[in-house]
Parts: structure tokens; sequence; C-alpha cells
């Protein structure tokens, strides 16, 4: 793949629950002009898609230059696993938003930093209400974390979207210039917090098809499967598509210790519902991280045995929950599990990303830095929600103390538990 080149500039807006823009799910940062935030409540959507910051960005990858907002996938990249950049390069060359199938040689020769037409594929971050505190998660996403005394704190302050009354996507009049800055648009992905639990999304989805657009876009978002319907499901058969991202990163025990307070058997039933909504593709989103790596292939097998596909990425925050935290022996063990599993599976494309997943964890003289910060934070969500590591993995902490590395019993925003000593 050429130098540091990415097609997501030229393709897709994603506008956060506050207004603040960025081209891609990595990107470190927002989109700036005049070295300043732009925002979608105080700037129109066709000047955001060519300012200063932007413009400069494609400038770089044009001519081969490192990007700073793009360091998290130069990182993966360097570690031997599929970036989110190779991940798109690789569907835009097969045809995604890429219908002539030019090559990426062709593209970067006709496209100039300046972009002439607008976002093909437009992402829309609807704000934080959620019922579920994942691990892995954070308040901007999720009012139940950003709510909760413990995790709270460690994820840090956000906008609580739940109690906002001016959102840019409550404004009907920015959303019809959203989309009118979007003459081919053809991917609308929403997610939150939850979408099943946000009534703005059926006035959202009714401006789409008033527009008689609808036809030739695809819909998607991300969803818990907390709940296998919402009312704006209603206007699925108007859109050429629509695609369910299922978020789930374990199974059983694994699955209700990182998704508090999700119950496993509540998730299966209410994925075999979502399976059966008519003009609805089933796909899953799992996040590898230091709570499931080394029992993902359990999942795997779950989702394949339904017949989802799987859509597998690895974490990059927060840090201390990278599989990078894990003492080698685990990793070395995970990547044994995961390589055999890629040896059996039907599906090429996951294949290829376990494979790449497999290389990530070869790096074995890298170790994080993080690792106190691992157990810190695992003993006070521990400690928080009446759980036990010890009991939900105990293979993960005897791996820590066979390599050296004991589990420490330290806590930072939690109250220890009694018997617990340190």
């Amino acid at each position: 793949m050429p130098g540091t080149m990415c097609v997501l500039p030229w393709l897709q807006m994603i506008v956060r629950a506050d207004g603040q823009v960025q081209v891609c799910n990595r990107m470190s940062g927002f989109v700036e002009n005049e070295r300043r935030p732009v925002n979608v409540s105080t700037a129109s959507p066709t000047d955001i898609w060519n300012a200063r910051g932007l413009v400069e960005m494609r400038h770089r990858m044009l001519t081969g230059e490192r990007v700073d907002a793009c360091s998290e996938c130069y990182l993966l990249e360097e570690r031997g696993a599929e970036s989110l950049r190779l991940e798109m390069l690789r569907r835009w060359e097969a045809g995604f938003l890429n219908e002539g199938r030019h090559t990426l040689e062709v593209f970067m020769a006709e496209r100039r930093p300046t972009a002439t037409d607008g976002p093909r594929w437009i992402q829309g971050d609807l704000g934080n209400r959620c019922n579920l505190a994942c691990r892995m998660c954070n308040s901007g996403a999720s009012s139940k974390i950003l709510h909760d005394p413990v995790h709270g704190r460690w994820s840090g302050p956000a906008l609580d979207a739940t109690r906002q009354t001016d959102a840019w996507y409550g404004d009907p009049v920015l959303l019809a210039g959203l989309l009118t800055s979007a003459p081919d648009l053809r991917q609308l992905h929403i997610i939150g917090g939850e979408p099943t639990l946000m009534t703005e999304i059926d006035e959202v989805l009714d401006l789409v098809v008033q527009t008689g657009r609808a036809p030739q876009i695809e819909l998607s978002f991300h969803t818990n499967a907390s709940r296998p319907s919402a009312p704006w499901f209603k206007w699925f058969a108007h859109f050429r598509a629509v695609v369910a991202y299922i978020s789930v990163d374990g199974a059983e025990e694994d699955y209700e210790y990182i998704r508090y307070p999700a119950k496993w058997p509540r998730f299966t039933k209410n994925l075999e519902q979502l399976l059966t909504v008519e003009g609805l593709e089933v796909r899953a989103h799992v996040v590898v991280q230091a709570y499931n790596v080394l029992r993902i292939g359990r999942l795997l097998a779950f989702l394949e045995q339904h017949g989802v596909r799987v859509d597998i990425h690895l974490l990059a925050e927060p840090a201390y929950l990278d599989v990078q935290v894990l003492p080698p022996s685990a990793r070395r063990l995970a990547r044994e599990r995961i390589a055999t599993y890629a040896d059996v599976t039907a599906d090429a494309d996951l294949r290829g990303k376990l494979l790449g997943i497999c290389e990530y964890l070869s790096a074995e003289h890298v170790q994080s830095p993080e690792v106190a910060m691992f157990m810190t934070f695992t003993n006070d969500i521990d400690a928080s929600r009446r759980q036990n590591i010890r009991i939900s993995n105990p293979e993960l902490v005897a791996a820590y103390d066979a390599d050296g590395m004991p589990w420490q019993t330290t806590y930072r925003h939690a109250d220890r538990p009694k018997g617990d000593g340190g």
C-alpha cells in the first residue's frame, strides 16, 4: 500500500454529538480550521469539507507524508496488524464507494487536497444515551458510564446528550444542509449511545426519506442488542439496504463481565429476533481487548454458527485495555488459539484479520507500561459491580502470576472490598 494514503478524508464525514467533525473513528483530534475545531452548528458542511486542517491532511497523504491524526493506524501497521486505513483501502479497491473500480494510483492522480464533491459516507453520533456500561467504553458514548461514580471518574467528563436540548441532529434545517452538501451520499451510519433508545432517529430518517434519496443509501447502525426493535425500524423498507452492527465482545460469562449489566441469555434471544427482521442484515462488531483475547474463539464460533458475519478490530483506547498489557505467556496462548481458529473459519476476510491480530500479539518484546493501570482499573470496576476477575477469568490472573507479575490489589476510585488485602 502506498505511503500514508487513506481514502476516507475524501469519502467520510463523522459528526460527533457535540457537532465536531472527524473523517474516521481512529482519528486523533478533530477537523480544524485556523487551528480551531470546526462545528456543524457554526459552520456550513461545505466549508467544513474543505476546512484548512482537512485540506492539509489530504495534501500530506497525496505527497506520502505522515499525518499526526493518523498515528493509531501507523502503530497498528508497524506491529503487523491491519489498521483501519489498510482495511478501508482494501474494501475500496474491492468496490466499496468505488463503483468504477478505479485503482489507487488513478485516485491519487485525479484527487486534489480540496475536494470538489461532498462526502459519500456520513456517520452521525447521536449522543450518549445508553443502558450499558461496557468496560472499554467511555462517558462520551455511554450516559450510564458518565453517571457511574467509579467508571465515570476513570473515563472523565463528557457532554451529557441525554439532557441536551439544542443538539445538531434535532435541527431540521441543519440536517437538511448536511444532506444537501452530500449529493452523492451512499452510506449513512448511526451510532450513540444505544440507537434503539434514541427517539430522535425517527425524525432524522423521516427527513432522509422525504428527500427521495433513501433508495440510493445504505443505512447502518451500531447496537448493543439490548432491545430487539425500535419505532424507527419502520423506515427500513425505504433504504437501499440496512445493516445492524451488533456490538459484542465475549460469550457467556465474558459477555456479562465486559458488558455490564447485560445478560447473555437476553442477548442471544434478542439476536435471534433481530435475525428475523425483514430487510435487515445483521453483522457483529467485535473489539479484541485484554479481557476477551484469550477466549475470543468461543464468541466467533457462536456468531458463525448463527450465520452472523464478523467485523473484528483491535482495541486502541483506553491503552490500559490493549492486549499488550497481557503478560507474554498469555499473549502466546492467545495467539495460538486465534491462529487455530483462523485455520478453521470459512470466512476469508475474518481469517485475514485474525492473522493480523496474531502478528500484533507476536511482539512479545513489547510490554505495555499500562499493566499496573489495567489491574487498578479492573479492581475498581470489579469492586463497584460486585464482579471478580479471579472468578470470571482465572486463566488470565494465573498467567500474570506465572510470568512473575502477580496481580496487584490496588484501587483508585472504589472502596476496597472487605477481605481484599493490600
